[in-house]
């Protein structure tokens, strides 16, 4: 019988250069708004409000969706696997 794989995105911003660079974390699929900006809600380590996937390909699309979204800074992000 095969373990249940689940998934996590990690979001970060490090191709912005040195002024911005930051990880910010692992996205709990929400987000918020701060004087006019959209950031994402994120964590710095898998918590009970971090958004857990069932699937990669499930994840992939939500990585997708996340990078489409307005957030101002982040410019990058993974797919990992939730430990």
């Amino acid at each position: 019988m095969s373990a249940n794989i689940e998934y996590v995105i990690y979001l970060s911003s490090l191709g912005l250069g040195s002024r911005h660079s930051e990880d910010y974390g692992y996205w709990t699929g929400r987000d918020y708004v701060h004087d006019g900006e959209l950031f994402p809600c994120t964590e710095s380590k898998i918590t009970q409000n971090t958004k857990i996937y069932h699937s990669k390909k499930t994840a992939d699309r939500g990585l997708k969706c996340a990078l489409e979204r307005p957030y101002e800074y982040v410019t990058c992000g993974e797919v990992r696997i939730k430990d």
